[in-house]
This record gives structure tokens, C-alpha cells and sequence, in this order.
């Protein structure tokens, strides 16, 4: 545990206090963090006012078993405005993991994500209305094997929604409101034919959604990229290497 505060408000107005730790209170669980308070004045519409940023990072990791493992990120920022004890911009970011390796060739893994940032509207005098809101919600799963000893393979699906809602023009009271989801699939290949040459693959297949109150239609759009590496180690001084990708996208 470690607490380090600087107190500049002689010579300015900065005033700084990083708390971290880090702790393992059995074997199997360990979490460690850091929290910054920053104490400034920042510019409102021509009007100064002593704001207080606070930004954190925090991981807690769990391992019930050998082959399983637990783990969880959270990251809160935000920026509060002292004389009316409102917030002028905050993000705070979750993430959870789950990893299951029940042999050494083979391990997946699920992550679920979140993120909720927010901007406040400068020109509000009681700056309480918000310019801009953004929620992200994202699921990823993980499978990672390696079949044979001069191969691994790798597989990526993502899904995730978008909620977003911004003001219809600086100051206004009424917001427009978009929606979004992505699906995204990958699948790598790495390849050791000998000690000399490897062959890398890559494919990407992303599809993107969007629909919006401004756009009387929806936002369709489609991605496949091909990727290819070949490697060539011809001696200590003398590495060649060729690659080729090709990336195809579809609008509507």
C-alpha cells in the first residue's frame, strides 16, 4: 500500500493524491489497484471552476482451480464540478473473464465488457444537462488450441451493442438517439513447417449495424479481409518474409 500526495496550490492551483496497492490474501486470489484525485479549475463558458479528477483502476484475480480462472477489471473516471457537485464527464469501464484451460493444448475464454461514457453540456449554467451519452456492451469468446507442435489455431467471436445519444445541437434539451451491434468473427493460423519457414493466416468477417432518429434508413455495412505471411529464415544475417491482404466492404 503506497499514499503520495503533492500539494502544488502554492505555486498553482494542482493538488494530487495517488493512493495504490496491492495485495494476495491466499494463493488463489489476488487484487491490486490505483486511485488519482487531481484537484484543478478548468473553464466553463468563460467561467473558471474548481473541478476534482478522479480516475481508478482496479483487478481482482481468481483461481478456484488450475485449469480455471476469474477475473475482473473496473476503471471509473470521471470529473466532478465542486461548486454544484455535478459531473461535467465520467467513464467507467467493467470487464469480466472467465478462462477454462482443461489441457495444455487447448484454452478458451469469455470477456464481457461494458463501458458508459458521458459529456456534459458546457453552456448549461447549472451544468447538470448532458451533451452526449455513449453505452457500449460487448461479449467476446476465445478458443485457442494447438492440435499439432508446428501448429496453433485461434478463434475469435465478438458481439457487441452500441447505445448513443448526443443533443440535437449545442444547448439543446431534445437528443437524437443511435443504436449499433457488431458481430465479428476471426480465425487465425500460425504454422512452423521447420525451423526455417512459418506460414501466418488471418480472416476477418465483420458486419456492422447501425440506425439512427437523423437517418430515415439503416447503416449496413460488411467486412472480409484475408491476410497471409510467409517467413522465410535463411540464415543469422538473412530473414526474407512476403505477405498479401485483401479487404472486400459492402455499404447499404
Amino acid at each position: 500500500l503506497s499514499l503520495q500526495i503533492i500539494d502544488d496550490s502554492v505555486q498553482g492551483i494542482t493538488n494530487v493524491t495517488d493512493l495504490n496497492y496491492r495485495a494476495a490474501p491466499v494463493e488463489s486470489f489476488s487484487t491490486d489497484g490505483k486511485y488519482t484525485i487531481t484537484a484543478i479549475k478548468e473553464d466553463f463558458s468563460g467561467t473558471p471552476e474548481a473541478v476534482s479528477k478522479q480516475t481508478g483502476s482496479f483487478k481482482f484475480d481468481f483461481r478456484p482451480a488450475d485449469v480455471v480462472r476469474y477475473r475482473y477489471y473496473y476503471k471509473p473516471s470521471f470529473t466532478r464540478v465542486e461548486s454544484t457537485n455535478t459531473f461535467s464527464f465520467s467513464d467507467y469501464t467493467n470487464q469480466g473473464e472467465i478462462t477454462y484451460t482443461p489441457w495444455r493444448e487447448l484454452s478458451t475464454g469469455l470477456i464481457y465488457k461494458t463501458q458508459d461514457t458521458m459529456n456534459i453540456d458546457r453552456t448549461d449554467p447549472d451544468l447538470a444537462r448532458e451533451a452526449n451519452r455513449r453505452n457500449t456492451y460487448d461479449t467476446t469468446l476465445l478458443v485457442k488450441s494447438a492440435p499439432l507442435r508446428f501448429l496453433s489455431l485461434e478463434f475469435t467471436y465478438l458481439t457487441g451493442d452500441l447505445i448513443l445519444t448526443e443533443q440535437t445541437s449545442t444547448g439543446a434539451t431534445t437528443y437524437n438517439k443511435t443504436t449499433g451491434n457488431t458481430k465479428q468473427y476471426e480465425f487465425d493460423a500460425k504454422t512452423s513447417l521447420s525451423e526455417q519457414f512459418s506460414v501466418d493466416s488471418r480472416y476477418t468477417y465483420k458486419l456492422q449495424l447501425q440506425s439512427s432518429d437523423v437517418v430515415a434508413s439503416n447503416i449496413y455495412n460488411l467486412t472480409q479481409t484475408v491476410y497471409l505471411k510467409g517467413l522465410w529464415n535463411y540464415s543469422e544475417n538473412w530473414i526474407f518474409f512476403s505477405s498479401y491482404s485483401y479487404s472486400e466492404s459492402i455499404d447499404n
